[in-house]
């Protein structure tokens, strides 16, 4: 005889075959609450039936440990210590903030925009070899410090989907030597930053905060290097990128931390069509090294904005303790001369609290090992295959069945799918159809906030599309196969990531752990000797707790990815959907902190769904309109237009004037053009094809293919008083080598009102400086080659030959008369030769 307990959350000893003639007592006596909508066979209300109340504690403790998690990790993304505030005579050994932003007041401020080959590089040049030599008559041991004009340089980087030669000639690098003695010289660690500035910005963190590079005498003694960056003038400095498990190690030994191999994936998978200095220092130095970059409020990035007063409190502490702590750590404890280059380790921190360093044979035994766990727990726990009772295997068939595994998995994956999707299409409505783009640019937030309500209506939407595929017998809730199906998805993303070695695969981990262990969590606290383990009682609200635990991750994921993408889709082209990009990374953030609501929503009825869908619908939808009149730009956040005043000194076309508008996203330019236009008394003129942009805007390339270009012709608008004149071009001589087939000329130009020069010409070469072309490219064509750059008596020669038997382009050896430094640009293409 079964003696039947009473039914209540506390009692666990009613057998499953119990169950299942109660639970079919119940459907015969209440048919009309499942016709209406009630909850389906299978489902939960309670322990044994969860009430309205109980379900609506469960999501006010979630919302609850919302407001607590999701803060958290925002607000641990702005967190920075408190700066140091002593002059330089009490710093002592301690590094200030004060004192380093003292030096960079001056360089950013009293010399301003220090273009190479400005006075302003020789002012900043002048300024850091006094102090060092201030620094050096004071120090302890016998630094060296000597400026250095290293013999021509080349390198090569492959910028915006073009190869980019650069050639640089009479550059002043200054090399600070600080030694030990003899013994300590041989491994030695660089620190490299440069002190120029790029153009039309005074440059007070992109990089004024240090100094050094590589063509130095000392160069064959370095054994690793750090570089330090900006694209960027707020937060936290983050290790950008590495490439040696030591340097890593120590880096977790010393101060404050923050970084991802989630940066590394995202060079290596070219999501950020950029780079930085670490790449000349590896693949022309084959050093290891580590890069770091600030790079929060990155609206600043080359603009007039990046200025010293722009600096928050305890950046410049930050980057600095982080930096000289390393520094000491790796010359007095690590092994520099062993470290080996290497991607092959997974590096993260959690909330800057914790930092994990791990190499990629160990993650794949932890991966696999929670893999199996998982399998082995959403079987038993959600699909009860390993439990015994006394149902026949013909009632048991319908929910442990393979079919019943797969079908609920498909649930879950196509929810999953669609929760991640559905703001890339919001985005792409946005983008092409509204053409309203970046209405989100102002604040990373709003991106968040436009997206994920987009993300909520396709979950509630999906699982009410897909409940008919979860089995609803009584082996096991809805609410436990749908758990259950979430460690599977994320067990699959993990085998996935595992498999092809990407490397934020650790994010997945960290959430399958919290998954599993919220299952199991939910069988222990439920665990009592002698009962059988009742399959239809509902997921404790502790194992909900520690599935959410991710969130303050998640959160701080998010704010991390919209502080580096959003002000990035202000200048990455005009054919750029930063509506698409921007809504796929919310969904990504929202699908997966979103699977513990999945689960949850098999406790609730078809007709509760669709009540739940109306408000969510109704709530993105009235986020989308506001977002739609929303202008995307500000003071604080503007959008960036390139203006070029152009006039043509041609005998064919006579003194002929234009204004040339260029801009590097696609939000508001018709707006911005018709002002111009108004103002102009002129029609909106049409955008310049490729080929046209390719010259009218030379000093930018190769980030013409990016750009919109319109040009307004002005020359009939008075001319403004006090125009000054253009730059003079002297041909000083003009040399043709019959039995070469090559000439030689020599130009001069004088531009004593104008800090930057372009020459641009075409060209058919045999041979590039040092690469020869190869027999895979027999006919490599330049199409653009530009001499950039100023000089400090604001005279410059170009030297070279070109077009004639060979095509070769030479270039003059070092004083040869050259005051400055220069670049050359050459992109390949098939053009008709100009000789």
């Amino acid at each position: 005889m079964i003696r039947q307990a009473p039914s209540s959350s506390s009692s666990t000893s009613t057998s499953t075959s119990t169950l299942l003639r109660r639970q079919q007592q119940q459907q015969q006596q209440r048919p009309a609450a499942t016709s209406a909508g009630g909850p389906p066979p299978g489902s939960s209300r309670g322990r044994g039936g969860v009430s309205g109340l109980g379900n609506a504690a469960l999501l006010l403790s979630l919302a609850a440990l919302a407001l607590v998690l999701v803060p958290l990790g925002w607000w641990n993304h702005a967190w920075l210590p408190a700066p140091v505030l002593l002059d330089e005579a009490a710093a002592g050994a301690r590094f200030s903030e004060a004192v380093a932003l003292n030096h960079t007041r001056i360089l950013a401020e009293e010399i301003g925009f220090r273009m190479t080959g400005t006075v302003g590089e020789i002012l900043a040049e002048q300024y850091i070899i006094g102090k060092l030599n201030e620094y050096k008559a004071i120090a302890k041991t016998n630094p060296n410090t000597f400026p250095s004009k290293p013999p021509p340089a080349r390198t090569r980087t492959f910028f915006v989907g073009e190869n980019v030669d650069k050639i640089y000639t009479n550059v002043t690098n200054i090399v600070v030597r600080i030694s030990c003695g003899p013994a300590c010289n041989e491994n030695a660690l660089l620190v490299n930053s440069h002190y120029d500035s790029q153009i039309g910005t005074p440059g007070a963190t992109d990089d004024a905060l240090g100094v050094f590079i590589m063509n130095s005498p000392l160069f064959k003694n370095i054994r690793a290097f750090l570089n330090l960056e900006a694209m960027g003038n707020d937060g936290k400095g983050i290790l950008f990128q590495a490439n040696a498990r030591g340097l890593v190690d120590a880096y977790r030994r010393v101060g404050w931390k923050h970084g991802s191999v989630l940066s590394n994936d995202v060079f290596k998978i070219g999501l950020i069509n950029s780079d930085t200095d670490f790449r000349q220092f590896v693949d022309h130095g084959g050093l290891v090294g580590l890069d770091f970059a600030l790079y929060q409020n990155s609206y600043v990035y080359h603009t007039i904005m990046d200025t010293y007063s722009a600096i928050r409190p305890g950046v410049c502490q930050y980057i600095g303790e982080t930096v000289t702590g390393l520094a000491l750590d790796l010359i007095i404890s690590a092994p520099i001369e062993t470290f080996k280059m290497s991607r092959d380790f997974i590096y993260f921190d959690l909330l800057g609290l914790f930092f994990f360093v791990y190499d990629w044979s160990t993650a794949t035994l932890l991966h696999a090992a929670l893999i199996a766990v998982g399998a082995y727990v959403a079987l038993q726990y959600g699909f009860g295959f390993a439990r015994s009772d006394r149902q026949s295997a013909a009632k048991r068939r319908g929910g442990r069945s393979a079919a019943a595994v797969l079908t609920t998995f498909a649930a879950v994956a196509m929810s999953f799918i669609a929760t991640l999707l559905a703001p890339a299409v919001l985005g792409a409505v946005f983008h092409f159809v509204l053409k309203t783009p970046m209405t989100w640019f102002k604040a990373g937030w709003r991106a968040m906030l436009l997206y994920m309500p987009t993300s909520a209506f396709a979950l509630v939407g999906t699982q009410i599309l897909t409940r008919g595929l979860v089995p609803t017998d009584p082996t096991a809730s809805v609410e436990r196969r749908l758990w259950a199906g979430m460690i599977l998805l994320e067990s699959l993303l993990l085998v996935i990531g595992t498999g092809i070695r990407f490397g934020s695969s650790y994010a997945v981990f960290l959430h399958l752990l919290c998954t599993i262990a919220g299952l199991a969590l939910d069988r222990l606290l439920s665990f009592k000797r002698n009962a059988p383990f009742n399959p239809l009682a509902p997921i404790r609200t502790e194992s909900y707790i520690v599935a959410c635990l991710p969130w303050a991750l998640l959160s701080f994921f998010a704010r991390m990815a919209v502080t580096l993408f959003v002000p990035l889709t202000g200048r990455l082209g005009i054919e750029t959907p930063g509506d698409i990009v921007l809504g796929f990374l919310a969904g990504l953030i929202f699908s997966v902190g979103s699977l513990p609501m999945m689960a949850l929503s098999g406790r609730f009825s078809s007709r509760g769904l669709r009540r739940l869908l109306t408000a969510v619908a109704a709530g993105a939808l009235a986020v989308a309109v506001v977002m739609a009149n929303t202008f995307p730009f500000d003071e604080a956040h503007p959008k960036r237009l390139v203006i070029q005043y152009t006039r043509d000194y041609r005998p064919s076309a006579p003194k002929s004037r234009a204004l040339d508008i260029a801009d590097a996203d696609p939000a508001c330019m018709p707006l911005a053009l018709s002002h111009i236009a108004d103002a102009l008394g002129q029609p909106v003129p049409a955008p310049q094809p490729a080929a046209a942009r390719d010259v009218t805007w030379s000093p930018l390339y190769p980030l013409t293919r990016f750009v919109g270009a319109y040009t307004f012709d002005i020359s009939d608008v008075p001319v403004a008083a006090g125009e000054l004149p253009p730059p003079r071009v002297e041909v000083l001589d003009s040399v043709m080598n019959d039995a070469k087939g090559e000439r030689t000329v020599t130009l001069q130009v004088y531009h004593p009102h104008h800090h930057w020069t372009t020459l641009v010409f075409n060209a058919t070469l045999t041979s590039c400086l040092t690469y020869p072309v190869t027999a895979e490219q027999p006919n490599l064509t330049v199409t653009l080659a530009a001499v950039e750059k100023d000089t400090y008596q604001m005279s410059q020669l170009w030297e070279g030959g070109g077009n004639g038997g060979d095509g070769r382009w030479r270039w003059p050896t070092a004083g040869s008369g050259f005051a400055s430094g220069e670049d050359l640009y050459l992109a390949a293409a098939v053009v008709e030769v100009v000789v």
